[in-house]
């Protein structure tokens, strides 16, 4: 499986399917992050499993104080 069929699945874990590209403000740059993300940044270790790497997701997001993400969670 290559990376954006994994990005995908690991999205789909997290939060079901993915967003309506039309309802998106910049589908294509949501892609990137996407495919970042949950393709690249997700899979770079074993070490962590999915619980972990939300939480440590939850405790940046909490101590840079971007409020307004924690909507998207």
């Amino acid at each position: 499986m290559n990376r954006f069929e994994e990005s995908k699945e690991v999205f789909n874990k997290l939060f079901g399917e993915l967003p309506d590209a039309n309802t998106e403000i910049d589908h294509e740059l949501m892609e990137v992050l996407r495919r970042f993300i949950f393709g690249d940044v997700f899979h770079s270790s074993d070490e962590l499993d999915m619980k972990e790497r939300e939480l440590i997701t939850v405790t940046i997001l909490a101590v840079l104080q971007t409020l307004p993400q924690f909507d998207k969670l």
